[in-house]
């Protein structure tokens, strides 16, 4: 650029850098030039703008510029400021903890298993299982190695056996034991087959809407929650105190998830959580979860369909 404030050619601009009193680098050295963006639940309008600014002013910005305003919705706005920090920090004295860690060459890993074992070390590796991937395992044992590293097979204080792949657990474990194998390295895909169901778990999303008119968007702010929980509960939400809750937003409020030993647990469970959990200030479809987890077609579960909500609660469903 030819001019400007980029224009370094000029002798006015400060050009010292002082690490004991860091500023923030924006056109030029110590300018302190930084950029801030942040939401604000109010009005886009000219009081808004001139909160944004005393709110920036107040966290160290000087004479700070409100360069964009942007309306979200009726109750809030996204702003853009400009300023100058006044604030610096002292980079030279700045200690931070750091982990350092030493790679061993393969020279120095030969030098000291014969110095703290005496005798060469005996890896066992193999993909168990169903897996039929090599490529990880083989990357750690074979003489090539990965990425630049041996392989085990190429260490000489190390007698390494890969079994390769689809290798039953049983007969892995057994040549381990005849080899008097030191280190077991197992490489085991897990897949849908392998995972086995334990238990019941219930999910009750709890949504700000009425169900007595027509699960119609009930926003407003939450005047007072209470949240259950124990063993084998779970909440997920991202609401509290004097929450607003907006109007033009998906409605749920929090995911209820239980867990026990069958269903008929989960439903007691699921019941006495949906009891204790208190939202007040808006409606939700709190009481229409418990009278679905109370209904005795629903706990006996074995007529559950699409057809359920409007053949036991006909009234939510004019």
């Amino acid at each position: 650029m030819s001019g400007g404030l980029y224009n370094m050619s000029s002798h006015d601009f400060d050009r010292t850098l002082d690490l004991s009193k860091l500023k923030a680098y924006g056109d030029t050295m110590n300018d302190g030039k930084v950029q801030l963006s942040f939401t604000l639940p109010v009005k886009d309008d000219e009081r808004g703008v001139e909160a944004a600014r005393q709110l920036a002013q107040k966290m160290g910005l000087n004479e700070p510029n409100v360069a964009l305003s942007q309306k979200l919705d009726d109750s809030f706005t996204f702003y853009v400021v400009y300023g100058s920090c006044i604030h610096t920090v002292d980079y030279e004295h700045i200690e931070v903890k750091t982990v350092g860690d030493h790679v061993m060459s393969m020279e120095e890993v030969n030098d000291f298993i014969r110095e703290h074992f005496g005798r060469k070390l005996i890896f066992v590796g193999a993909s168990t299982g169903t897996d039929a991937h090599t490529v990880g395992i083989d990357a750690i044992m074979n003489r090539k190695g990965f990425a630049g590293h041996y392989g085990l097979e190429r260490y000489e204080m190390i007698e390494a056996y890969n079994l390769g792949a689809q290798v039953e657990n049983e007969d892995f474990i057994r040549k381990a034991v005849e080899l008097n194998a030191d280190v077991l390295l197992v490489s085991q895909t897990v897949t849908q087959k392998d995972i086995h169901i334990q238990g019941h778990a219930i999910e009750c999303r709890i949504n700000a809407e009425n169900p007595a008119k027509n699960f119609m968007p009930c926003p407003g702010k939450i005047t007072n929650i209470h949240i259950p929980g124990g063993n084998g509960v779970r909440v997920d939400t991202h609401i509290y105190n004097e929450y607003k809750v907006p109007a033009n937003y998906d409605s749920m409020l929090m995911k209820l998830i239980v867990h026990g030993k069958d269903r008929a647990e989960a439903i007691a469970k699921m019941r006495s959580a949906l009891g204790e959990l208190i939202i007040e200030g808006i409606d939700t479809n709190l009481d229409f979860q418990f009278e679905i987890l109370s209904n005795p077609v629903y706990q006996d579960g074995h007529k559950i369909d699409t057809g359920f909500i409007p053949d036991q609660f006909p009234e939510y469903c004019k």
